[in-house]
């Protein structure tokens, strides 16, 4: 039992971090799974997820990303107290600010989407939402053969109506 609530907060953690920097490319093919070898005592080890290939990751603008985990039975799951307590203390300002310490090269554009995803995790989750619902408002939907817009590119859309003439800083 302790082994599967292991892979279940393995699996609710990739997601945080897939949707904190809105990775655009998360499906099974860029997870690898380590088993305990044969032999070995299933007490001491644990299968764990490995998360691969962040190429398509921070990008500059919202685009539509892909969580194969959105699919999962642990994405639906309401967050529990203690990991509410987690996602309430990111800090999105001081993650920026890291960012541009540890990687210089990095484009402000990329910044302020880990800035507007880590927001949007926050208040999602003291919203009541979860994991699979959060993803599913990140995630465009397709309409025929055009692509609508998702609900989180919507209400950017709408805070930059209300912000128009107003300066926003990003630092």
């Amino acid at each position: 039992m302790a082994h599967q609530a292991s892979l279940c907060l393995q699996c609710i953690g990739l997601a945080y971090f897939d949707i904190r920097i809105f990775n655009t490319d998360r499906h099974a093919g860029n997870l690898l799974v380590r088993k305990p070898g044969p032999g070995v005592d299933n007490f001491g080890e644990r299968t764990e997820l490995i998360p691969i290939d962040h190429g398509l990751c921070l990008p500059e603008c919202l685009e539509d990303p892909y969580f194969e985990w959105i699919h999962w039975p642990q994405a639906s799951i309401p967050f529990c107290e203690e990991e509410l307590e987690y996602i309430a203390n990111l800090d999105p300002v001081k993650d920026a600010e890291m960012l541009r310490m540890e990687l210089p090269m990095i484009r402000e554009a990329c910044i302020r989407v880990l800035v507007l995803s880590t927001t949007f995790l926050k208040e999602a989750a003291a919203y009541g939402l979860c994991l699979s619902e959060i993803g599913e408002m990140m995630s465009r939907q397709f309409t025929g053969r055009e692509e609508e817009p998702s609900e989180l590119e919507l209400i950017c859309m709408e805070a930059r109506k209300v912000g128009r003439g107003k300066r926003v800083l990003f630092s």
